[in-house]
């Protein structure tokens, strides 16, 4: 699945309880218009950026907010926005180390 021009981000939450390869989140393609729902994680495998890169698991991503307020800062804003302003003035959310995010930059 090739992945061209715009930088995409996937913020996921859990595994679905039936089929392990479903993975909940918000995910934001990079078209303006993040939405919460499930992905394939075997999509997001095989899934390439714009020099055939795999995408890359962000290992320092640390939450600050629950699923929720990031998916309403995302439609506010029409991307997902994870650091920043908005990461320094949000309060600190219950554990989420359980939780990941996924990029491809174009």
């Amino acid at each position: 699945m090739p992945i061209r021009g715009w930088r995409t981000t996937w913020l996921l939450t859990e595994l679905d309880h039936i089929d392990e390869h479903l993975a909940f989140g918000l995910c934001d393609l990079g078209l303006g218009d993040p939405e919460l729902g499930y992905v394939s994680l075997h999509e997001l495998a095989a899934a390439r950026g714009a020099l055939g890169l795999p995408l890359e698991r962000d290992l320092y991503f640390a939450p600050t907010r629950t699923i929720a307020a990031y998916a309403e800062l995302a439609r506010e804003h029409r991307r997902i926005v994870t650091g920043g302003v908005f990461g320094r003035l949000a309060a600190e959310a219950p554990d989420f180390k359980h939780r990941t995010a996924f990029h491809a930059g174009g």
